[in-house]
């Protein structure tokens, strides 16, 4: 599920293993933040540090879709959603998958 070239948001307070990552529902276009080791989701990924999660992969939390590959944002694209502050790894390079 996971890939090291997209930009982290942090660690998981979960798990304390994963990397929290951005991404998108490819059906909603709904923002979650999801960690990348115990597939923990959070409905707003500015939240994640202060709240419980909100869903487990592979559930969308905001319409219900299974989802089979989420879209993970570039660092460019988190920087227009107003997520620049909270990028770990500034200057990640982003596969094709974003």
């Amino acid at each position: 599920m996971s890939s090291s070239t997209h930009p982290h948001l942090g660690p998981c307070p979960i798990c304390e293993q994963g990397q929290i990552r951005a991404a998108r529902c490819p059906d909603c276009q709904g923002w979650v933040a999801l960690c990348d080791e115990c597939e923990a989701i959070w409905s707003d990924p500015r939240q994640f540090k202060t709240t419980k999660p909100t869903a487990q992969h592979p559930t969308c939390p905001h319409c219900g879709t299974t989802v089979e590959k989420w879209k993970f944002p570039n660092e460019q694209q988190l920087v227009r959603y107003g997520l620049e502050d909270m990028i770990v790894n500034r200057g990640a390079k982003s596969g094709p998958n974003s």
